[in-house]
């Protein structure tokens, strides 16, 4: 078995920054289609009372051109005058409806729009928290011959937390992890996602480092020591035993170490 690493990542900092765009758009679209229906009902109550002026037009109309050319309708006039009022109405009704329909086709797009602005809006904030998570990491890397007595508190952990795994007969590998947390203060250890105690932790004041500043910071500290962990495991174990898989949440860390079990006895058949 290969030594490698495979390393997967999320970020509750990230969700948190596209919730915050969500939200932002979300917001945004709601304005705008308050304001789309404030607009199209004050434009209803105008076309109302235009239609009832065109409606009464027409029967103006209509009654004028009957007396100016003296047509004769048999007592068809009631008829004709309200379907006069009612074409004059329809009219202006109508042409208020394609206003309407122009209006919400591009409220639509505009909402369209919303989201897109504030998706890359989030992606460019996204961007700027990984380039000072690298740039913190890089840091840390260069300084790796400071951090002596940081990586010799790691490995020890890791140490620990594969002596503690099951090593029975019928298990033909041996599984641990290292989980730790980056915070502004310390880094703290985790056994089976509890903390384990305050006496593990590697407090920052107490080594004589300052306390981190953001979280970029912690992620990129947190980062940091899985690499240099990794490598220091690579050199305390046989070459090609073992294998370590690094997973992180933000400055949340987990080195999955799979090595042979010794004890190992494989099954017999029984007859």
């Amino acid at each position: 078995m290969n030594l490698n690493e495979s390393i997967a990542g999320s970020s509750l900092e990230k969700d948190r920054i596209r919730e915050k765009y969500r939200i932002k758009a979300k917001n945004e679209e709601a304005k705008l289609r308050s304001q789309i229906r404030e607009s199209s009902g004050k434009r209803s109550d105008h076309s109302l009372m235009a239609g009832c002026g065109a409606g009464c037009l027409g029967v103006i109309l209509f009654l004028a051109a009957v007396s100016i050319f003296d047509i004769m309708l048999g007592g068809m006039e009631p008829i004709l005058m309200i379907a006069f009022f009612v074409g004059g109405f329809l009219l202006v009704k109508a042409n208020a409806g394609t206003k309407n329909n122009e209006e919400n086709y591009s409220m639509e797009s505009r909402i369209a729009q919303i989201y897109k602005d504030c998706e890359e809006e989030a992606q460019r904030e996204m961007a700027v928290y990984d380039a000072k998570v690298k740039q913190y990491y890089e840091r840390v890397i260069k300084n790796e011959p400071g951090l002596k007595d940081m990586k010799d508190h790691m490995v020890m952990m890791f140490g620990r937390m594969i002596q503690h795994a099951s090593t029975e007969s019928n298990q033909k590998f041996i599984d641990a992890a290292l989980h730790y947390k980056v915070v502004s203060t310390a880094i703290q250890f985790y056994f089976e996602s509890q903390y384990t105690n305050k006496n593990d932790d590697y407090n920052f004041d107490a080594h004589r480092f300052r306390n981190l500043a953001s979280l970029e910071e912690c992620e990129g500290l947190a980062q940091a020591l899985a690499r240099m962990t990794v490598k220091e495991m690579k050199m305390m174990y046989p070459p090609n035993s073992m294998k370590i898989d690094v997973s992180h949440n933000d400055a949340d860390v987990r080195l999955h170490y799979r090595g042979p079990n010794k004890n190992y006895v494989p099954p017999r058949p029984i007859a």
